[in-house]
């Protein structure tokens, strides 16, 4: 009956420590793990339930913890930790400090988010701790440089009592650039960088005054530039004007000059002609005119003398005669011409 169990079962002796037909202990190790495969339907089973069992855990979660609570949470190192519990948080995770900015613990918002569930069977927390530090301290047998670095972690992984206490200890013993490669800053490290923040500060603030008042200087050259700018432009607009006015008034000169010269030129013939009236007088009638063309012939040059006009819109010649005129006039042109 205990052999039909046995095989029924797939759990034999030397399953349960018992002495058999093996004599190596590699034999007793092959007939155990034999046993394991045989019988790995049990334990394939008993961990879908207990996955199972998380999936509901995880769906209930949300709706169970739906107030603020403080949680106790065990890791697989064994140890205690605060989880704070917030359906009320807006992040998922965030970090709990205490008025000291000392972190205290972790807080979680189990509403937000959709979790799922994997599982893994092995052996248990405590076995593993065991196991680790058994390897530990076999590797610190071999080197005992690996104590002096990892004392604190060793000590960790064991189950007595204090031993926790006595990890923290040797924890302090151990070099601060070996425990955190980048630990916290002393008090006067961070009061030296308090410092250079602040010579940061006022070089940044030092600087900005310089650049304001360079701005200022360059807005003032630029001012003064525009200025002597305008200045040398209404010099120039200055002196453009005197040319033009100078020159405008040598023209005027020029032109009252001239008309003068003409003015004088026609009064000498007015008076040249009033003197010899007689002599050219004679001198037409010689050639033909009448008495009357040629008191008309004289008139019309009398006039011509004095710059009054013969005949309106009508164009005149370079002395000022009709160029369209009847013969009579025609011939005091040529007459004034011979003059």
């Amino acid at each position: 009956m205990v052999s039909n169990v046995q095989q029924a079962l797939g759990i034999y002796q030397a399953n349960l420590g018992a002495t058999g037909n093996e004599r190596t202990g590699a034999a007793i190790v092959q007939r155990k793990t034999q046993g394991e495969h045989s019988q790995f339907h049990f334990f394939d089973n008993a961990s879908m339930a207990i996955e199972q069992t998380g999936r509901i855990i995880v769906d209930l979660i949300p709706k169970i913890y739906d107030t603020e609570k403080i949680m106790k949470v065990r890791g697989e190192d064994g140890i205690l930790k605060q989880i704070f519990l917030n359906p009320e948080m807006m992040n998922v995770y965030a970090e709990k400090k205490n008025e000291y900015e000392e972190l205290i613990g972790y807080e979680i918002n189990p509403t937000v988010g959709e979790y799922d569930v994997v599982m893994s069977s092995g052996p248990s927390s405590a076995t593993k701790r065991q196991e680790t530090s058994k390897a530990m301290f076999a590797l610190a047998g071999q080197n005992p440089e690996v104590m002096r670095i990892g004392g604190d972690i060793m000590v960790r992984n064991m189950d007595f009592p204090g031993a926790q206490e006595l990890a923290n200890r040797l924890e302090r013993t151990i070099p601060p650039e070996i425990v955190d490669p980048d630990p916290e800053m002393s008090p006067q490290m961070q009061q030296m960088m308090k410092q250079i923040e602040e010579l940061g500060a006022e070089n940044d603030s030092l600087k900005m005054g310089f650049e304001a008042d360079m701005a200022k200087q360059q807005d003032a050259n630029q001012a003064k530039l525009q200025q002597e700018q305008m200045t040398q432009e209404n010099e120039n607009l200055r002196t453009q004007a005197k040319l033009e006015a100078d020159k405008e008034i040598a023209v005027l000169t020029e032109a009252g000059r001239i008309k003068a010269s003409r003015i004088n030129a026609k009064g000498e013939v007015r008076e040249e002609l009033i003197k010899n009236q007689g002599k050219y007088k004679s001198i037409l009638l010689s050639q033909g005119h009448s008495p009357e063309q040629v008191e008309s012939m004289l008139s019309i040059f009398q006039k011509v003398l004095r710059d009054e006009e013969v005949l309106e819109d009508q164009p005149l010649d370079k002395m000022g005669m009709i160029q369209d005129a009847q013969p009579e006039q025609q011939q005091t042109s040529e007459f004034i011409d011979e003059f």
